[in-house]
């Protein structure tokens, strides 16, 4: 799992994306999973919106971009269709997604 994590921001970062905007974007990337993993988001929703997103690949970065701004406002996702928790601490006040 690594290994595809470091080719796929080596990828990111070839396509011409700063380093650092690859790490943030990497890392809101993996919290989410997470959080979709310990049910902080409903569960199979994050995984679902992803499996969705593969046959509309342009829709990508503005469904993250959204998804992301509900987690660090918390209330209803109208990407998810659920409810969510805050998400505070700083890790989406920045919801820039990479495509």
């Amino acid at each position: 799992m690594a290994d595809r994590l470091a080719a796929l921001a080596h990828s990111l970062e070839s396509s011409g994306h700063a380093p650092d905007a690859v790490a943030q974007f990497l890392m809101r990337c993996i919290f989410t999973m997470f959080a979709e993993d310990v049910q902080l988001v409903p569960e199979r929703s994050f995984t679902t919106l992803l499996e969705d997103l593969r046959q509309d690949v342009l829709a990508f970065p503005d469904n993250m971009r959204a998804l992301w701004s509900d987690m660090d406002r918390g209330g209803f996702s109208g990407i998810l269709r659920k409810k969510l928790l805050r998400f505070n601490g700083g890790l989406f006040e920045s919801v820039e997604a990479l495509a």
